[in-house]
């Protein structure tokens, strides 16, 4: 039997990133579970200027924003929420 035994360290360290996937059908409660998930990580210390959240559509967007803003009120500052197409937007203007 032959064993490895680690000599080196990992070359990867580990980051502490949340993704909140979801892609089921329209009115299956994905704007509900995404913004639950950001008050979530908002109130476990999750900077607010570290969360993003991203849908497809502009009224998507909006819905979102709307759902977080009435979960946090004033806490929602500093969020960035907004489409795939204004993101690439605002990351090559």
């Amino acid at each position: 039997m032959h064993t490895h035994a680690r000599t080196h360290p990992p070359t990867h360290t580990h980051t502490h990133t949340h993704t909140c996937t979801h892609s089921p059908g329209p009115g299956s409660g994905k704007t509900r579970v995404v913004a639950a998930r950001i008050a979530h990580l908002l109130s476990e210390g999750e900077p607010a200027s570290r969360v993003l959240g991203i849908a497809f559509t502009n009224k998507a967007a909006g819905e979102l924003r709307g759902r977080v803003e009435g979960l946090l009120g004033h806490w929602a500052r500093g969020l960035t929420m907004t489409t795939f197409h204004a993101l690439c937007a605002m990351l090559l203007g």
